[in-house]
């Protein structure tokens, strides 16, 4: 480490030091910025799954208890028009499947709540109506979609890096001459002191 320190000369170590000062403190706010964004993403996604879940099973209530087997293969259909829906199925309170969309192979689970596998998340909905318990809804999506937007901000945040590290190399090599401009001029005049023996050469004030 002193040997990295000794290399250079002060002004290149100051731009270092800041320059990498910069993008330390900048990596540090994105990681963090990138973890809260990615939870929070995963969080609505299972706030909007559980919200469509609740819908579904409601109108699936009639269906279950007049044995209206087509009625719930249309009701699951309206999950054709939201994209991160990957399967949904409906049971009786047996466990007997009734419905089912786009073909899912998932096991039922009824004491299952909530829980993300690989890039799916799943959820069982009771399928109720007044207390009284008509069966299940199971329910998958796909964070897929969540992943590209992931990657879109990383993307993002990796130019944003670039365009910061440039500039606070530029900040850095306007600092770096206002800071070691005395420091240079106390190195030159201990050199001309120590060569000429001349113990009263002073450092002229800026501006004179």
């Amino acid at each position: 480490m002193n040997k990295f320190f000794n290399f250079g000369s002060i002004s290149a170590k100051l731009k270092l030091i800041i320059v990498s000062i910069t993008i330390s403190v900048t990596l540090l706010a994105f990681t963090v910025l990138i973890f809260n964004q990615y939870h929070s993403n995963k969080k609505d996604l299972e706030q909007n799954l559980i919200v469509n879940a609740k819908l579904i099973a409601e109108n699936a209530v009639t269906t279950l208890e007049f044995y209206d087997v087509a009625g719930a293969e249309d009701v699951l259909a309206k999950l054709n028009n939201i994209d991160y829906i990957v399967s949904a199925e409906i049971f009786d309170t047996l466990g007997v499947h009734y419905a089912e969309y786009q073909n899912p192979k998932i096991s039922f689970y009824p004491e299952f709540k909530i829980n993300t596998f690989k890039d799916t998340i799943y959820y069982v909905q009771t399928i109720s109506y007044k207390n009284v318990n008509y069966g299940y809804l199971f329910i998958s999506a796909s964070t897929e979609q969540l992943n590209l937007k992931l990657k879109k901000y990383l993307f993002f945040l990796f130019i944003l890096l670039i365009i910061l590290t440039v500039i606070s190399y530029l900040m850095a090599d306007i600092l770096q001459k206002i800071i070691s401009k005395p420091i240079l001029k106390l190195t030159q005049l201990a050199e001309e002191i120590s060569k000429s023996n001349n113990y009263t050469l002073r450092l002229k004030p800026e501006g004179s």
